[in-house]
């Protein structure tokens, strides 16, 4: 005789919504599929349920403790990230392809500097110093700002602190490994997002490492920044970044460059060239690749931020 509640010896069929509830009883944890998302929602598993749901998706994404608390956050004020691209507020540093790549990977190497730096102060000292870094903040949305705030407040809290900061180590490791593109869009990112966030948190420390000579200056006006001529920021105002090589150019190659491909184009050098031919000097004249806009970086400052325009517009 098959087992009262079962036909021809199977279990009876369960719901799914309380095969969900089974799941949630014994603690059961894996990432949410789509799947599951869209179960939760088309069998009205409660609020509970799909929060959690959620919040697992956001969290098994990243694999990087800083970037989900972050991602959980904005989640917590039921706020998206929807911003464009930065544009003519993208972070730039002359001479550098990414401000990002540049940044983390000095701050990393500066590691053991920077945490010997926050764990001199006293807990009180300490505290003052972290809440100082709130500042930063202060023109961003309110929407914004109290995440931005939550995060650093986490990332730099006490707790982090007496456990060694797990979160940031992680995250500066992170940060300083990723790939070339990954850098380059980190840049591109709007003005309220977690890469700006991270920047406004970090850079204080980071100024006073520099001025101690423990980290190397991301935007060091000494240091070779033409990709042709090698020209150092501090020798030149205006300069080009090409787009989307991001090779730099001081204003001297980029007249000289331009006046090339001008001469060409009007065939004084005696060759007349056809559209296609003369459509082939629009590449950079250090890696041969095609341009597809410019961005302008005037020296003046830390970073500079540059405005961008088609590669066939004078700047």
């Amino acid at each position: 005789m098959a087992p009262s509640g079962t036909s021809h010896g199977r279990r009876s069929a369960t719901s799914p919504t309380q095969r969900a509830a089974s799941e949630t009883r014994r603690g059961r944890s894996r990432p949410a599929s789509a799947v599951e998302l869209g179960r939760a929602l088309a069998f009205g598993l409660g609020r509970a349920r799909l929060a959690k749901l959620v919040w697992a998706a956001a969290r098994d994404r990243s694999g990087v403790a800083a970037i989900s608390k972050w991602r959980a956050l904005l989640l917590e004020a039921r706020v998206h990230e929807h911003e464009p691209a930065a544009g003519e507020g993208a972070l730039a540093t002359i001479g550098e392809y990414s401000r990002h790549a540049a940044f983390y990977t000095r701050l990393n190497d500066a590691r053991g500097a920077l945490f010997d730096f926050l764990n001199e102060p006293s807990e009180d000292e300490y505290v003052t110093h972290i809440a100082a870094i709130g500042r930063a903040f202060d023109q961003w949305p309110a929407q914004f700002r109290s995440i931005a705030e939550a995060w650093f407040r986490w990332l730099l809290g006490l707790e982090q602190r007496r456990a060694g900061y797990p979160a940031l180590r992680e995250f500066i490791a992170h940060e300083s490994g990723l790939s070339h593109s990954a850098h380059i869009a980190r840049d591109e990112t709007g003005r309220f997002g977690l890469p700006r966030a991270a920047l406004a948190t970090l850079q204080a420390p980071a100024r006073v490492l520099v001025e101690d000579g423990l980290m190397a200056d991301p935007d060091d006006p000494t240091r070779e920044a033409c990709s042709t001529c090698a020209r150092a920021p501090s020798e030149c105002t205006r300069w080009v970044q090409l787009k989307p090589c991001s090779h730099w150019l001081c204003s001297a190659c980029l007249e000289t460059w331009e006046r090339a491909v001008e001469r060409s184009r009007d065939g004084a050098d005696g060759v007349q060239l056809d559209d296609e031919v003369v459509a082939s000097l629009a590449v950079c004249p250090v890696c041969r690749g095609a341009i597809v806009a410019r961005r302008i970086g005037r020296m003046g400052g830390q970073s500079t931020v540059g405005e961008e325009s088609d590669s066939g517009e004078e700047m």
